[in-house]
């Protein structure tokens, strides 16, 4: 278990680097319906806006092909990273750099941060 000291450190850094290169987005959660013909996505009531920061995955710049969840391999475009308590959820639905990305997997929940991994909507 991580001490008091050392939580309320990690979670400062976290928001100091936020702050370095900060993007403010709108999630907008979507319910997976199955449907005669497959599966659509039904948009929910957008999240209040949050303040992120929109990591590119490694250091080459490229796009990084990544296994998620859903057993699907997906060419990752950004990490999303938020504060502890950031409210993200796979499916949802954003805009950044006037592109329309979807989180297609939260990852591991830690007490100082959040992480997804987004790729852009509609390519």
């Amino acid at each position: 278990m991580v001490g008091t000291l050392e939580l309320d450190t990690q979670r400062a850094i976290t928001v100091a680097y936020i702050a370095t290169q900060p993007a403010v987005v709108t999630l907008i959660p979507r319910a997976k319906v199955n449907t005669a013909n497959g599966v659509s996505f039904t948009a929910g009531t957008p999240r209040a806006p949050q303040t992120v920061r929109m990591n590119e995955p490694g250091d080459s710049g490229r796009r990084t092909p990544i296994g998620t969840n859903d057993g699907i391999q997906r060419d990752v475009d950004y990490v999303l990273l938020g504060e502890y308590d950031a409210v993200v959820a796979n499916n949802d639905v954003l805009v950044y750099r006037d592109q329309e990305y979807v989180v297609v997997q939260v990852m591991t929940p830690n007490d100082y941060e959040v992480r997804a991994m987004v790729v852009r909507h509609g390519w």
